[in-house]
C-alpha cells in the first residue's frame, strides 16, 4: 500500500492546471468543449 501511495503521490505532483479560457482555437487537449460541425 506504500509503494501504491507513494506512486499516486508522484503522479500528482507531476499535474498541471489548464486554464481552458487561455486556450487557442485551435487545439484540442483534455478538458475541452468541442462543437463538431457535419459537413
Amino acid at each position: 500500500i506504500e509503494g501504491r501511495i507513494a506512486e499516486l503521490e508522484a503522479a500528482i505532483s507531476l499535474a498541471e492546471v489548464i486554464d481552458t479560457s487561455a486556450m487557442a482555437g485551435d487545439t484540442v487537449r483534455f478538458g475541452a468543449w468541442v462543437v463538431l460541425a457535419d459537413e
